[in-house]
């Protein structure tokens, strides 16, 4: 055991580059004197370490405690220390020797703290200052923390920053700074000092043999044991002795940007995973966005060529592109804090290299390249676009991904929706994701529950050996979900199981078949069952590891229940009985040694107390001593008892102390002695049988990975899906071709790098000509019917749809408050969700390919970047501009509001010819209606305005509430509405919009009415109605003046037009919107996938009873089907032959399909201890969620069958009926029920007819 730790301190320190570096790692048994001058010089840092502190110390010490230290610090040494303090130091340790130098002092707060004298006063070195000062050569730039007896402790300038961030409290008066937290305490003070930006050493104590009773040697040896960093920030050190599970998210990625000819390439490195991803092809505004995106780690890299290395030299220049390196500095420390040059002319080795060096990394040490292009696939989501989606956080800006989740659903779920929205993916990976989602839509069957494992934490637990006990049933039930999901037949499941892969492989870069992954997840799965015993459900086992303990004096049983619970509890139950027999059997023999010689101790002593008749406190008793993990006899003086002691002694504590309280016998001490060693050894085996466990799964970590991401995207699809269906979002067509797969997804080898490679980049060059060939057909249609505000509810009175079909540009104009803003977002989500094979909030779409997505509003300014909100609009334009294509889908609002009327409509109009021009898709909302007296050459622009209609009294009321806050939230329409603009018309006529976009153009503002809704004090809007009276007869002599005669006919026809159309709008969009209703229904109905799973057999307990569920489920078929045939005699609804009344399985660790969300259904449960409860519920998920919650025989080993009765008016009343008559007959049939009270309802209301939904409770 001793060669084994000792191996394993080697491999700790193997971060150390040489072997005289692991040397210095440890603490040195002498020390040799040196002269002043060479002690001072070695001990200064370097300049840039020297700012790097003194910027931490300056911006953010501001607590009293911690300024209080500051005094002491000179940041230009390396501890932190003043010159004057470090000499002193040295001195008094050569002076006191090596023995007293490498002493182990405990945290100081007793009175010899308080004087100065004790170690760490004043004039005395801080302790283990020589360790402290040979890890701080090794990691200038990191605080260190040592492990000092139950303590990890800092001194110096890491002391202050552990008092300010940490919130500890500073050990010791008046000497070096110090600082320390106790032991089980350290990890939450290193996700307190990462948290803001540091970086940790994490040093350990060199693990002892066992000792017991023995003087302690204080001559310990230290190692560095784990850096954490923002890059790589999991403490994963003691983690296999833990009782808890770390949960470990994708650490945030490194960044370096690399500008180059044809655009800008991003370095995304995974710490974690191992990998680089390499984007190349970008444009600033990409970059832009990747960076404000944030959940990045400092520092950010940026690439300068040797040749123009002088960051000075490109400002001289004074342009935009020159100084675009000074400017992505800027905005990056101003988020994270830290940038970093380097010129190396292989960019991406230099950039390996450096991040090596910075974690402490091999330099052998393998990355993963995963080359992306915005060639084959859309470009990343521009900043601007997902600002106005929510993406990026902004007030009042709603988050798309609210409303296409569950609530509270779990993070990496949103995580990896919201990857999948800020980088589109490819269209062949589009196309699987639609594939996956049409098919859960349709799917009847029951789903596996997909456990949520993060990729990342797999991989560091793997690689580092902390994996503990339930990290492998949590990965045992992973393997289970997948190989659940690739074993199912039928013909939806291997097409989800197919595209799941599709999607994952593609994530990771890699290549696997459906045969090895089931090979790779079948192997680790038996061996995780063959070392850690899956079905325990609690740490420890329960209670039914507890030996009985029969035959023993209550006394004796109390006092060995305390000892085998502090003994035995921390490593029972983690792995199988049969696996650790050998030592279960030394610890059970250990034990019983110790129950013999407890009571030979004890026993003589009660009896001897008991025939004396002594008083009750005079009774001799067994104590469980915690600190010495011992069990002691006490006696009280006087008592009879003593005289029966002649064998018993004091006994010695761990530290071979006499301990005079207390009393023991030879063989009980002895007993004991063995019962520690066996645990100990026990729980030493324990250990390394869960290491060898994962040294051995790390053969299958490419497929564990995979299972991992393939588990993550079919729970957030099958998340998304479910909510899109109680929205009634529907599934857009990909009018563009979809069928094309690159070579590289079905053949890569795993993780082989240069095989990978390569297969990469000829998928590339296949995908690239795929996409021109497409290019040069004809365009496909982009056509949306009854698409909504994603953040509205379709069903919602006050929500508006609208029909559109853009086959160019289109001007878009019309008043405040209008809804333009609103048209844009949501034009902008349905194309964006339908090109990520997602549902959108539409009753149909049908999309071509797009390889942008442009939508920019009104810009406000950037100090930062030294721009006006004129200029920062400018550039927008000009990224677009640049990145512009007859695929890309442009959608700009308001463009022209941050300069003078006349050249922002010269602007605007120009700006707008070269997008009619360029032959993209998209929409120019405007309030110049200058625009439209311009003499523009625009062949493929429609023109589109927002409708409006005359205002009744009635509406007055709405219309205030929309404005003055009501609207804000986010059922109303204001939640999307207009910034405002300059508007050149203006009409006394009482309007309202109606939020419909149809053809025409509009010159109406609206612009005093809103203010005055939104409670402008009347003086300020008279006096501007007045104003406004002036300005009218100058804008009509202008337009004379230049030849313009449009106004008056454009008002007519304005007007002409908007009466047209609003007659019959109101019955229209009923009737549309009651088709809208009905189609998600109907699309279930005909995807034809109505599956019935397979009934398994039942357990053995249960095969010999009639009490089955399969019995249960013909009975409830057989109710079903006489219900339906009632309500067909009594009904005339030809509906109700498309009800699916086939009764479905939910087995064990299954869900229900999303295809049956918003139905009604009645069910029969069948829980773990025989009895049966039948209910309805008009939400079969959550209903079989909180009957898995319960406490009792129920919980997860729960299984039901169900009916599903549709979602027709009448169908909530029908599952009433079914319900009564399923219990009535289960009872007839004498199957156990746990109520029976719903049977009494033998005439439901409603039934076949329109009725409420009443859920009956949950037993």
């Amino acid at each position: 055991m001793l060669m084994h730790m000792r191996s394993v301190t080697l491999r700790a320190l193997s971060v150390f580059p040489s072997a005289a570096g692991r040397r210095a790692s440890l603490v040195p048994c002498c020390a040799a004197k040196k002269s002043t001058a060479v002690t001072r010089t070695s001990n200064r840092v370097s300049k840039d370490v020297a700012e790097y502190w003194q910027q931490w110390l300056d911006q953010t010490v501001d607590k009293p405690t911690a300024a209080r230290m500051l005094h002491r610090i000179d940041v230009h040494q390396v501890l932190g220390l003043p010159m004057a303090e470090e000499g002193a130091a040295e001195s008094a340790w050569a002076e006191q020797g090596a023995a007293a130098a490498e002493g182990e002092p405990a945290p100081q707060r007793g009175p010899a703290a308080k004087g100065g004298r004790g170690k760490g006063g004043r004039g005395q070195r801080p302790p283990l200052y020589t360790f402290f000062h040979s890890v701080k050569k090794q990691h200038p730039k990191a605080v260190a923390l040592v492990r000092v007896g139950e303590f990890y402790e800092g001194c110096g300038i890491d002391a202050v920053l552990l008092v300010q961030h940490a919130g500890l409290n500073p050990m010791g008066q008046g000497g070096p700074p110090r600082a320390g937290c106790p032991r089980v305490n350290l990890r939450q003070t290193v996700n307190d000092l990462v948290r803001v930006g540091l970086s940790v050493v994490v040093c350990e104590e060199v693990p002892e043999a066992y000792s017991w009773g023995s003087m302690r040697n204080k001559n310990k040896e230290r190692f560095v044991a784990a850096v954490v960093t923002p890059a790589n920030p999991h403490l994963l050190h003691g983690l296999l002795d833990d009782n808890q599970d770390l949960q470990i998210d994708a650490a945030a990625p490194l960044l370096a940007v690399v500008p180059q000819v044809g655009g800008y390439t991003v370095l995304e490195v995974s710490v974690d995973l191992q990998t680089v991803t390499v984007m190349e092809g970008l444009t600033e505004d990409a970059v832009y966005a990747r960076l404000h995106e944030g959940g990045l780690a400092p520092p950010l890299f940026l690439h300068v060529p040797a040749a123009s290395s002088s960051a000075d030299r490109r400002l001289k220049e004074s342009t935009f592109e020159r100084e675009w390196e000074q400017r992505v500095a800027a905005t990056f420390k101003s988020q994270i804090g830290a940038v970093e040059r380097y010129s190396d002319p292989d960019w991406l080795q230099g950039l390996l290299t450096r991040v090596r060096v910075m974690l402490g990394l091999s330099a052998d040490t393998h990355f993963t390249i995963i080359r992306a292009s915005t060639r084959d696939r859309p470009r990343p989501l521009y900043f601007c676009t997902a600002l106005n989606l929510g993406l990026h956080k902004a007030r009042g800006q709603p988050c798309i991904l609210d409303y296409m989740l569950p609530p509270a659903s779990p993070l990496p779920v949103r995580n990896w929706i919201r990857r999948l929205l800020l980088l589109p993916p490819p269209p062949a990976t589009a196309a699987s994701v639609h594939r996956i989602c049409s098919t859960l839509e349709g799917m009847r069957e029951s789903l596996p529950v997909f456990p949520i494992v993060p990729a990342a934490g797999v991989v560091l637990k793997l690689r580092t050996g902390q994996a503990n006990d339930i990290f492998f049933r949590e990965v045992g039930e992973l393997c289970r979900a997948i190989l659940d999901l690739l074993s199912r037949g039928g013909e939806q499941m291997p097409v989800l199981a197919s595209n799941l892969l599709d999607v994952a492989c593609k994530e990771m870069g890699v290549g696997l078949t459906q045969d090895q992954l089931c090979s790779g997840l079948a192997t680790s799965l038996e061996r995780i069952h063959a070392v850690v015993d899956h079905d325990t459900q609690l740490l420890g086992g329960g209670s039914d590891w507890m030996p009985a303990l029969d035959g023993c004096e209550q006394e004796v049983q109390e006092g060995l229940q305390k000892l085998i619970t502090a003994n035995e509890f921390p490593f029972r139950g983690k792995v199988r009985d049969e696996v650790m027999e050998k030592d279960n059997q030394a610890v059970a023999m250990a034990r019983e040694r110790v129950r013999r010689e407890l009571d030979f101790a004890f026993l003589p002593l009660q009896q001897a107390h008991l025939e004396a008749a002594g008083a009750a406190k005079l009774r001799p008793s067994i104590i469980y001593d915690s600190a010495n993990n011992a069990l002691w006899i006490r006696i009280p003086k006087n008592s009879a008892a003593l005289k029966a002691a002649t064998e018993l002694h004091h006994p010695h504590d761990r530290n071979g102390k006499i301990d005079s309280s207390c009393y023991a016998s030879h063989g009980l001490q002895s007993a004991l002695d063995d019962y520690r060693r066996a645990c100990y050894e026990a729980a030493a085996a324990v250990r390394q049988h869960l290491r060898d466990l994962a040294r051995e799964l790390q053969a299958m970590q490419t497929e564990l990975v995979c299972g991992a991401t393939m588990s993550v995207a079919a729970a957030a699809l099958d998340a998304h899906t479910r909510e899109a269906r109680r929205r009634k979002w529907s599934l857009p067509t990909l009018a563009h071709d979809t069928s094309y797969v690159p070579a590289a997804e079905a053949g890569t080898a795993p993780w082989e790098p240069q095989a990978q490679q390569h297969a990469q980049q000829h998928a590339q060059q296949q995908a690239q000509q795929h996409t021109a060939q497409q290019l040069a057909l004809e365009p496909a249609p982009f056509e949306m019917v009854e698409f909504w505000p994603y953040w509205l509810d379709t069903w919602a009175h006050a929500t508006v749809h609208n029909t559109l079909n853009l086959e160019g540009m289109a001007l878009l104009t019309g008043p405040n408050m209008a809804g333009k803003s609103t048209i844009l977002r949501s034009v902008c989500a349905v194309a964006l969700l339908g090109a990520c094979g997602l549902f959108a909030p539409a009753a149909s779409a049908t999309l071509p390919y797009f390889d942008a997505f442009m939508l920019r509003n009104f810009s406000s300014d950037s100090p930062l970047e030294g721009r006006s909100s004129f200029a920062v609009e400018m550039t927008e334009m000009r990224y677009v501009l640049e990145d512009l294509s007859p695929n890309s889908l442009v959608l700009v609002d308001e463009l022209g509001k941050g300069t003078e009327v006349r050249a922002g409509a010269a602007l605007a109009g120009a700006l707008l010819e070269q997008l009619d021009a360029a032959g993209c898709r998209g929409i120019f909302a405007t309030h110049l209606h200058s625009l439209l007296d311009l003499n523009l050459e625009l062949d493929n622009t429609a023109m589109m305005m927002m409708e409006t209609a005359p205002a009744q009294d009635s509406d007055e009321e709405t219309l205030q509430q929309l404005i003055q806050g009501v609207g804000n939230e986010p059922g109303t329409p204001f939640a999307g509405s207009d910034n405002g603009g300059n508007g050149s018309g203006h009409t006394t006529a009482r309007s309202k919009p109606t939020w419909r976009i149809v053809e025409g153009v509009s010159t109406e503002s609206l612009a005093l009415d809103v203010a005055r809704r939104c409670r402008m004090p009347a003086n300020v809007t008279d006096r501007a109605e007045q104003l406004y009276e002036q300005l009218v007869p100058m804008a009509a002599s202008s337009s004379q003046d230049s030849g313009g005669s449009s106004s008056g006919s454009d008002s007519d026809s304005v007007a002409a037009l908007a009466a047209q159309q609003a007659e019959g709008d109101l019955a229209a969009a009923g009737e549309a919107r009651l088709e809208a209703g009905l189609a998600p229904r109907g699309r279930a109905a005909r995807s034809g996938g109505r599956g019935r799973a397979a009934p398994r057999s039942a357990s053995s307990s249960a095969a010999s009873s009639p009490w089955t569920l399969a019995a249960a489920a013909d009975s409830l078929q057989q109710v079903a089907r006489d219900a339906l045939a009632n309500c067909a005699a009594e009904t005339s609804g030809g509906a109700r032959q498309q009800v699916q009344h086939d009764v479905q399985y939910v087995r064990q660790g299954q869900a229900p399909a999303p295809s049956v969300v918003g139905e009604s259904c009645t069910y029969v449960l069948r829980r773990s201890d025989g009895h049966f409860y039948a209910g309805s519920t008009d939400s079969l998920y959550d209903r079989i969620r909180a009957h898995r919650q319960r406490t009792g025989k129920g919980g997860p080993g729960m299984e039901l069958v169900f009916v599903s009765l549709g979602r027709s008016q009448g169908a909530a009343g029908l599952v009433k009926a079914v319900e009564s008559g399923i219990i009535r007959e289960l009872q007839r049939r004498g199957f156990p029920m746990l109520s029976a009270t719903d049977a009494r309802r033998r005439h439901v209301a409603g039934a076949g007819r329109s009725g409420s939904s009443v859920d009956s409770a949950p037993v």
